[in-house]
């Protein structure tokens, strides 16, 4: 283990080049150092950098940390950090001692939880729980329909988020949503679906580095076919009015001229979800939200506890609208290779200086600064046909200059192009064993003959109920 003084030599070759922790960006990493270092000043006072830094965080106001951007150093990896410096310095009178409180814990969770979201019903409920000490428990459901594309980056940098802040996550995948939802995905190959979303997200998060110990994978039909579920599902529709099922559903369920009864049955299912998953929240995007406040609405009604319900905001299509599976030109598929993902990002639509109908902008500021920004750097925009760069440590910097002019559609592409392959190198590397390949072709056959009717019904239930009892 590498000494206190070897610590505070790193540190201060840090603040030679840099102003404060993140760089040249103030936050709230650079409150809990100070506080750190001054129980023991004495040991840094031969240091001139973190002197200087010392010195002007001094300057600045407690109160001013709360209004400041986490430090993107882990919280965890920090308190690592401060127990390293907390070791008897040579002479052993000297001691760095710092323990973070039960109130900086819990705050420092609460805001990883609700950053870049769009909305969180139920905060008060959802402090209560962190203030216990305990991790919340917070469940995604995911449709098993077409192949992941990189608006799931979304999600992924929010669990990934959650499992930081110490959170359970479980990541349901809605077979059975799948088919009521006007039959999107055919009974054949749910199995198979749920399986290729399983592997793939397990990569995603894993090229990411993050741990996914505290990361389970559920399958719909593994419970949603049980006696007690399917009694539930009576209980909800003797109460449920077919005004509201059918407007809770308006977001997200597929709206043809003539509606199945399945999508009535689907914002049901997703609130009993919650129950059945006993968790304290349910994630999902801003389109989920009249679910959410459905679900909120009629749990109680059955007897159960009203749950906490995180929004994230939702990436527009390339070519604008809502980013979807099913629309080929509108997202890029994460096994896209490197040539398609510049032709997908050269044909979106990016109208100069327009701030407000920009899916490339949405994806940089949810996707590509969550995670492709270190977290003492930037990033690098190429400007002037390449003639030189700049970097840009905050995403309203970048829109400032969009806005102006000063940065063109065309080095915004680029810019875009450039960290997405960063971001899909990995992924696309996992899948290039002859396995997943089997497994991608398998699940999305280029022409599916099977049936989507009640013969397929009939034998997939038949296949599911072999190993549960109603």
């Amino acid at each position: 283990m590498a000494s206190p003084h070897a610590h505070l030599q790193k540190l201060d070759e840090h603040f030679l080049d840099n102003s404060f922790v993140e760089g040249e960006r103030l936050s709230r990493g650079d409150f809990i150092l100070h506080q750190v270092l001054a129980s023991a000043p004495a040991a840094f006072r031969e240091r001139p950098n973190i002197l200087r830094w010392f010195r002007h965080i001094a300057t600045h106001p407690r109160e001013l940390a709360d209004a400041l951007p986490d430090t993107g150093v882990a919280f965890e990896e920090l308190k690592l950090q401060v127990e390293l410096w907390s070791q008897q310095q040579s002479d052993g009178n000297v001691k760095l001692t710092w323990e973070p409180s039960r109130d900086q814990v819990w705050e420092h969770k609460s805001r990883m939880i609700r950053h870049n979201l769009k909305e969180v019903l139920g905060e008060d409920r959802m402090e209560d729980i962190l203030k216990e000490g305990r991790g919340l428990r917070i469940y995604w459901g995911t449709a098993t329909t077409g192949r992941i594309h990189i608006g799931y980056f979304v999600p992924m940098a929010k669990i990934a988020d959650y499992l930081k802040a110490g959170c359970e996550v479980t990541i349901l995948f809605a077979d059975l949503h799948a088919y009521l939802d006007n039959m999107k995905a055919p009974w054949e190959l749910l199995k198979l679906r749920a399986r290729y979303y399983e592997v793939i997200i397990k990569t995603i998060m894993l090229s990411l580095g993050i741990s996914i110990d505290r990361l389970k994978f559920v399958l719909g039909s593994d419970y949603q076919l049980s006696k007690e579920y399917t009694l539930d599902v009576y209980r909800l529709s003797s109460i449920i009015t077919q005004h509201d099922a059918k407007k809770a559903g308006a977001e997200v369920v597929k709206q043809v001229d003539h509606p199945l009864l399945s999508g009535l049955l689907y914002p049901g299912l997703q609130a009993l979800d919650e129950e059945h998953l006993h968790v304290d929240a349910q994630f999902g995007g801003v389109d989920q939200r009249k679910i959410f406040t459905f679900a909120e609405k009629y749990l109680p009604q059955l007897g159960y506890t009203k749950r906490i319900h995180l929004m994230s905001p939702l990436v527009p299509g390339l070519s604008g609208g809502k980013m979807s599976a099913s629309e080929e030109d509108s997202k890029i598929d994460l096994l896209d290779p490197p040539h398609v993902v510049k032709r997908k990002i050269k044909k979106a639509f990016c109208e100069p200086k327009n701030i407000t109908d920009n899916g490339l902008l949405s994806i940089v500021e949810y996707v590509i600064f969550p995670l492709c920004c270190p977290p003492k750097g930037g990033l690098l925009v190429n400007l002037d046909s390449g003639k030189k760069t700049k970097t840009y440590t905050s995403v309203r910097d970048l829109e400032s200059d969009f806005a102006a002019g000063d940065v063109h559609p065309g080095e915004l592409k680029d810019m875009v192009e450039h960290y997405l392959n960063i971001l899909l190198v990995p992924i696309r590397a996992a899948f290039t064993s002859a396995d997943k390949r089997v497994l991608v072709n398998r699940a999305y056959p280029k022409t599916y003959k099977g049936g989507r009717g009640v013969r397929s019904f009939d034998s997939a239930l038949k296949q599911m109920s072999a190993s549960t009892s109603l």
